[in-house]
């Protein structure tokens, strides 16, 4: 991620550093952090100190939802899944997990899921990955409901400002009951 540098540096008299330029490419955050040594040699005056180690961080991978809204018919049996996705902007660079979490307000977010929390895991170079959500099914009148679906313990991993939230609608089926449309 570097260009190789040969070239000569001059030192003006009295002066006792220089900017010695180097050329990097942007690193894709599953290369991790690189590093090289940068060295003087042979002087026409004076000594040489150490190499300096130049280190290299490429910037963290983003993450967010692949899409602002995910929605499904409750059903009547259980659980019926609905699949979440995630993209990162970067393959990622090692395998990680981070947690899911619904929320709903004013009634608790596990009325109508199995479950309000989890987990869901990135295998390093992947560049997306899914949670599944279980949804109750019934036969139960009731209005539509909304859930936010956040991100949580985001380790090394920005948030796409674009995708950070996601909202899960859970459509009632049941004939003649009430529904929020």
């Amino acid at each position: 991620d570097y260009q190789p540098l040969d070239g000569l540096v001059r030192f003006a008299p009295g002066q006792t550093s220089v900017p010695v330029g180097v050329s990097t490419s942007a690193p894709l955050p599953a290369e991790g952090i690189e590093s090289f040594f940068l060295g003087l040699a042979d002087p026409s005056t004076g000594t040489v100190g150490p190499e300096a180690t130049i280190t290299i961080v490429p910037p963290p991978s983003k993450i967010g939802f692949t899409k602002s809204f995910f929605g499904i018919s409750e059903g009547d049996i259980d659980p019926l899944p609905v699949t979440i996705t995630l993209t990162l902007s970067g393959p990622a660079s090692a395998g990680a997990s981070y947690r899911w979490r619904l929320s709903k307000f004013p009634e608790p977010a596990d009325r109508d899921v199995v479950a309000d929390t989890g987990v869901v895991t990135l295998a390093a170079g992947a560049t997306t990955s899914s949670f599944e959500v279980l949804v109750k099914g019934d036969r139960v009148g009731e209005e539509n409901e909304s859930f936010f679906i956040q991100l949580e313990d985001l380790v090394d991993l920005d948030l796409l400002e674009s995708a950070y939230t996601a909202t899960l609608f859970l459509t009632n089926d049941d004939v003649g009951v009430p529904s929020d449309d």
